[in-house]
């Protein structure tokens, strides 16, 4: 994820301290982590179908940590393409997949090496393997040909990108004509200011990033999207240690939609 530095966040350090914190949770999901995350987090801070993730392996979701939902933003149809743009251990991708059926296709996209894995085992075990392809890449460039996606979800992982702008202009340029966007992220109730913007361990955390509501829809408007709608709101905090370090609004469930034509 390159990008100039933002506030003095050095991106080299950055990713250092995404690498190391994203394997230590691939590594020994059971151990301490600053963010709430596994099942019984998705079931009932999330909203997360049980029966959605009947089909999830459990390895899989002791990794998860999404903030909010994209599969209540919309429905996933048979035969489409989906792409996960920091798809982590796999959850949302595999309820996808099941949801897409073998006509269709999903796309994983993650930098964590060792989530990948995870994921990678989990899609075999869950029977979708046939139409999973999984890249360790940069979803600032993504190694997608433009206009062959109909889905892009992201949960929680816009936020941990320096070059937003970049991420959500890469969304854009994959997505079909009509194609969706399905947005679960972090937001701030205000500005937090630089002392928490400054900090390495919640950027990594993907809160220090984040934006309030008004700066996230305009930014994904920017992008050239259209239609834009907030369908839910999440506590995905509530509890965690990220919660008591700063004033974490919560998420959002955002959709945005490209245009069948350009402007």
């Amino acid at each position: 994820m390159h990008a100039n530095p933002v506030n003095g966040i050095d991106a080299e350090r950055l990713y250092a301290e995404i690498d190391a914190l994203y394997a230590r949770l691939a590594a020994a999901p059971r151990d301490e982590f600053d963010c709430n995350r596994g099942m019984r987090f998705a079931m009932t801070m999330l909203n997360y179908a049980p029966e959605a993730l009947e089909n999830v392996p459990r390895a899989s979701l002791a990794r998860f940590v999404g903030r909010g939902n994209p599969h209540r933003i919309g429905t996933v149809l048979a035969g489409e393409t989906v792409l996960d743009a920091g798809c982590g251990a796999g959850s949302d991708l595999i309820i996808a997949a099941h949801a897409t059926g073998p006509a269709g296709r999903v796309i994983g996209v993650d930098i964590c090496g060792p989530l990948l894995d995870c994921a990678w085992t989990s899609a075999c075990i869950a029977g979708v393997d046939g139409w999973t392809t999984l890249l360790a890449a940069d979803y600032t460039d993504l190694p997608l040909d433009s206009g062959s996606v109909d889905v892009v979800m992201l949960n929680g992982s816009l936020n941990i990108a320096l070059d937003k702008r970049r991420v959500l202009a890469e969304c854009f340029r994959v997505l079909k004509p009509g194609g969706r966007l399905y947005l679960a992220e972090a937001v701030i109730n205000e500005d937090i200011g630089f002392r928490w913007r400054d900090d390495i361990r919640l950027w990594a955390h993907g809160v220090a990033g984040a934006l309030n509501e008004t700066e996230l829809r305009a930014l994904v408007s920017a992008a050239g999207f259209t239609r834009l709608q907030l369908t839910e709101r999440f506590d995905c905090f509530n509890g965690s240690r990220i919660a008591l370090s700063m004033p974490v609004a919560g998420a959002i469930n955002l959709f945005a939609r490209k245009p069948m034509t350009a402007s």
